[in-house]
């Protein structure tokens, strides 16, 4: 992907997530820290993670880069219980670590460090 490309992608993904602004609210009126706070969302973070993410891409391959996507639900996790006090059960752990093991299998770790000390 050509870089005016992906400059056209995040611009429009950005004037996608902005224009949710001018949608009339049921709940209450829009104040300037919403307004803010949807723009910083939608142009900062998500702007950034476009660009990271297709970086991503085009520096190691669209398979290990996928596998990001993989542990949103362990750092999920993570945030919830170091930020909000979430509890965090058995079965979670549990999830957490057949979820870092599949994106190991994924990305063929074992392999990588046996072809390494072998050749």
């Amino acid at each position: 992907m050509r870089p005016a490309d992906l400059t056209r992608l995040v611009l429009l993904a950005a004037i996608w997530g902005g224009s949710f602004l001018f949608v009339r609210m049921a709940v209450g009126a829009l104040t300037w820290q919403v307004t803010l706070a949807v723009l910083g969302i939608s142009l900062l973070c998500s702007a950034a993670a476009y660009l990271i993410y297709f970086r991503l891409i085009a520096d190691v391959g669209p398979t290990r880069t996928f596998t990001v996507t993989f542990l949103i639900p362990v750092f999920g996790t993570l945030w919830g219980a170091l930020f909000l006090n979430e509890p965090v059960g058995l079965s979670t752990l549990a999830g957490g670590a057949v979820i870092v093991i599949a994106t190991a299998l994924v990305l063929e770790v074992g392999k990588r460090r046996a072809a390494t000390v072998a050749g």
